[in-house]
Order: C-alpha cells, then sequence, then structure tokens
C-alpha cells in the first residue's frame, strides 16, 4: 500500500517465458486477489520497485471521454471552438465544392463533400476508415449504451443524446454526401498533397474526391444499415434515411461484379487505403440490411458472398470487416433459425478469436499478435474487440481475460513500458504525428498511437538499428509517424474494446 507502507500481497513470480519479439525473459506476477481500493506499487527481489497504480472502479472513465474526443477534434468543415477545443481550436475548414477526379482525369463535376472526421495525422477524409472507425462506436454503444452519456465534452454535450452518436452521425452525415447519383460511393476526400504543418483552416489547396469503390460501397451500405437501427428510436427521420440510402446503394453494388481498388492518380498524393476484395462488406453489407429490415433477400446474399469466399465473415480491421457481420448475425434473437449459418458462423468466429488467443498465451506479456508492423497497436485492440465478440457469445472467461490484456499492453504492460495513449500514465507519446498539434504547438490528449513498427517505414525509424528488436522499434517523434501517427480507426477500436469491457 503506497499511503501506509503495508505489504497487502506476496507472490512468486512464474510462467517464465522467452519472448524473441522484445529479447526479454518475461515473468508473471497474479495480484487479482487484492481488490481494496487505493494505491499501490509492487516491489521484487529481481527488478526493483514499480511506479505507483491505482486499483478502484471506473479508473478509465476520464480516458474514455478523452479518447471519444479526439473524434471531435478531428472533426472537418466545423469551427472548432476554443472555448470547447482550447488551444486546439480553429476555424471552418476544407468546405469548399470538391472537384470529382474520375482516375483518368479531372472532370468538370463538382460536389458537395464537406465534413466527416480528419482520418489521421494528415487531414484526407477516407470511407474505409472512417466506416472502420464507425462500426465500433455503434458496436460500442451497443454493448454498453449505459456508459456513454451525454456530458463527455464535445460540441453536442447537453442535448440530449448519447455523445457517442452525436459523433457518429457527424460522420455519416459525411457518409452521405460521398454518395454518388447511381448509388456509388467516392473512396476519399482529399487536397493534391498532404498539408505542411498547419491548421486544417490554412490548408487552401483545391479538394478532390476520388474513383468510387466496391469496398466503400459496401463500407458505406453496412454502416447506414447500422444506424437505421441504432437511431430509431432517437431520430426516427434521420434512421430512415439512412436505410433509403442505403438501400440505393444495396441496388448499385449489386449491378457490380468487380472491384475498383485504384491506385491514387499520379499527380494525387493521399492515404492509399487499397483494399484488393470486397466480399467482406459485401457480407457485412447484406448481413446489415437484412438486420435493418428482416428481407430475407439480403440474408440469401450474405450466404451466397459466404459460399463464394469463406473468409468474407473474418475480421475486424478497415480492410476485412467480415467478422463484424458474423458477430452482428450471431447476436440476433432469431440467428438460430437456420442453423447452419449460425454453426457456420460461430465456427468461423470461434477460430478466429481462438487463433489470438493462443497467440497470446505463448507471449511475455500476452499481446495477440506476432508481427509489429504499421498500427501494431490497433491490431493487439482489434484481437481484443474479437475476444471479446466471442466472450459474448460463448461465456468463456478465458476470452474476456485475455481481452483484458490487450487493453493492458496499451495501458502499460508492454516492453516499452509506457502508456500508448497520449496524456495519461507516467510514460506517455508527447509528439505524437497529428498535424493539428504540431501547428498548435500543444498537447494532444486521449489519441492511441500506432505503436512498434519493426518495419521502420519513415526516416527516423529506418535509423533505429537491427539489433532492436521489432516489439521496441519506436521512437516518440513527431516525424516517427510509421510508429507514432494517430487515427480515427485506432481510438474507434479502443472506445469499443473499453465499452465491451465494460471499465467506463
Amino acid at each position: 500500500n503506497a499511503d501506509t507502507s503495508e505489504v497487502v500481497y506476496e507472490g512468486a513470480l512464474v510462467n517464465q517465458i522467452s519472448n524473441g519479439m522484445t529479447n526479454e525473459t518475461n515473468y508473471y506476477g497474479d495480484f487479482t486477489n487484492v481488490m481494496t481500493p487505493g494505491r499501490y506499487y509492487i516491489q521484487t527481489q529481481m527488478g526493483g520497485t514499480s511506479p505507483i497504480f491505482y486499483i478502484g472502479q471506473h479508473l478509465y472513465k476520464t480516458v474514455a471521454s478523452d479518447v471519444l474526443r479526439f473524434f471531435s477534434i478531428q472533426r472537418c468543415g466545423q469551427e472548432l471552438s476554443g472555448d470547447v477545443f482550447g488551444e486546439l481550436g480553429h476555424g471552418v475548414c476544407h468546405n469548399g465544392e470538391h472537384i470529382v477526379y474520375d482516375q483518368i482525369d479531372i472532370t468538370n463535376e463538382t460536389v458537395d463533400a464537406s465534413g466527416g472526421w480528419h482520418d489521421a495525422g494528415d487531414y484526407g477524409r477516407y470511407v474505409q476508415t472512417g466506416a472502420k472507425a464507425l462500426f465500433d462506436l455503434m458496436f460500442a454503444y451497443m454493448a454498453n449504451p449505459d456508459s456513454f452519456t451525454d456530458e463527455m465534452g464535445i460540441a453536442e454535450s447537453g442535448n440530449g443524446i448519447p455523445d457517442v452518436l452525436d459523433e457518429a452521425r457527424y460522420e455519416l452525415e459525411w457518409f452521405m454526401k460521398m454518395q454518388g447519383e447511381n448509388g456509388e460511393v467516392y473512396s476519399k476526400a482529399v487536397t493534391q498533397n498532404f498539408a505542411l504543418d498547419i491548421s486544417p483552416d490554412e490548408d487552401n489547396q483545391p479538394l478532390y474526391v476520388l474513383t468510387p469503390e466496391t469496398t466503400a460501397a459496401g463500407d458505406f451500405v453496412a454502416a447506414l444499415a447500422m444506424a437505421s437501427v441504432i437511431y430509431q428510436d432517437i431520430d426516427e427521420e434521420f434512421a430512415n434515411e439512412c436505410l433509403e440510402k442505403a438501400k440505393i446503394t444495396w441496388d448499385y453494388l449489386q449491378e457490380q461484379d468487380y472491384l475498383v481498388a485504384e491506385l491514387n492518380p499520379g499527380d494525387i498524393n493521399a492515404g492509399l487505403y487499397r483494399d484488393d476484395k470486397d466480399k467482406d462488406e459485401r457480407f457485412f453489407a447484406s448481413i446489415a440490411m437484412w438486420v435493418a429490415t428482416s428481407d430475407n433477400t439480403y440474408l440469401d446474399s450474405a450466404i451466397n458472398t459466404l459460399n463464394q469466399d469463406a473468409t468474407a465473415a473474418n475480421g475486424v480491421n478497415y480492410t476485412n470487416v467480415g467478422a463484424y457481420g458474423a458477430y452482428y448475425y450471431l447476436i440476433q434473437d432469431n440467428a438460430k433459425d437456420n442453423e447452419e449459418l449460425y454453426n457456420k458462423l460461430l465456427n468461423s468466429f470461434i477460430t478466429e478469436a481462438d487463433v489470438a488467443v493462443n497467440n497470446a498465451a505463448i507471449d511475455g506479456y500476452n499481446t495477440s499478435i506476432i508481427n509489429y508492423g504499421w498500427g501494431s497497436n490497433g491490431d493487439i485492440v482489434n484481437n481484443g474487440i474479437l475476444m471479446m465478440f466471442a466472450y459474448d457469445i460463448t461465456g468463456e472467461e478465458k476470452y474476456q481475460q485475455t481481452a483484458v490484456e490487450q487493453l493492458n499492453y496499451i495501458f502499460g504492460k508492454n516492453s516499452l513500458n509506457m502508456t500508448f495513449v497520449t496524456g495519461y500514465g507516467l510514460n506517455s507519446p508527447t509528439q505524437p504525428h497529428s498535424r493539428l498539434a504540431k501547428a498548435k504547438n500543444t498537447q494532444l490528449v486521449g489519441a492511441l498511437i500506432g505503436g512498434a513498427n519493426s518495419n521502420r517505414e519513415d526516416t527516423v525509424s529506418s535509423q533505429i538499428g537491427w539489433d532492436v528488436p521489432p516489439a521496441k522499434v519506436y521512437a516518440d517523434d513527431y516525424l516517427c509517424y510509421s510508429t507514432n501517427e494517430v487515427s480515427i480507426y485506432w481510438n474507434g477500436a479502443l472506445i469499443n474494446l473499453m465499452a465491451q469491457l465494460d471499465l467506463f
């Protein structure tokens, strides 16, 4: 006990593991039985004394508010009031007409594509990553609606609607603007080049929307169909609009037998986010439309897609969203009406979750990944989401316990001895790759950074010696964007995992 210096628990360090990802020997100590709220530290005979930490209820409440508030900070096309956002406040940005770029050439057509969230450290806006963030916010709300209040510190706080739904709606309304007349969905809204280290309202480059993609269309349908259910009791008119627009793009998708996953045009330097298959998006879209309408035509389409590609029901990342669809089906009251489909999806889902659990069991920090690439922290949190979905379906505690360990990694139980969420813990990133924070010369709080990346994909990490093990290839440096960038789809995943675990 840090306040009384009383020893409240003694135990052994066990489970010695040689950790190739960190070049360490790791041990495990279990003090689960210490349940009395308070401040504590651990003292060992082999490694000194730990920092002081807390044991108590709802310790993540403030974290969750800031992680959600990050989405408001990423808003495009809206003034961010200094009264609400302090030094990160800025004027309206990127609200001009967007020129339609048809991949071959610039057209004379323009559309209003203002709004949405800036994707990451840059000011581009992308349907695929925005959809991933939306899925996580909506599933988080579905899992634990009572955790989300109307006073989490965003512009709409106090309007009687949970702030998480206000935030999701801001992106959903932008999605609607990205829908073309025939139901196609433009994949991204960007400028020709990434902005310099300036505030977004100072970025006056011409604006473009790029080629429609079937992956973006599938994401669009899934997101708006889910929204039509979630918002039905909150704003029926908006919910109905979401469903109608989802149906238009659904019809468009049925006429498309090909995938458009083009590289950016040669003179456009924007985030790529290329996805080379669309079966998972089509599968999730079909399930979401079935849930929204109870029309078995959509369920038949999901089954047909699954028969064509069994992996269509896998993944909870921006390139593979099929497991969202599988889970969404499995939790429906009438899911077992089709016993064959239920068992097929359950087996697929559990197999995927078990791979992550088994990886965690042999890792010195109980982390579930075996490669540390771009966005390793996001991969770890995504696996935690898969585990919690599996726990919700099966009730098996191994999924919940291992999911907790994925969150523990993010908040300090890692070989870098740091909290990967800015502004929290004794050691957290202070120079994240965020143009807004850099331009304002201020701290960004509540952002999950990408994490260790052994591929060394920027000028800073490329200077890190090859003797440094994979899980430690990281630098807290603005220019180290391949390890220290922020992103809406990582923050969304973090909110979802914390909500699934009922931690705030």
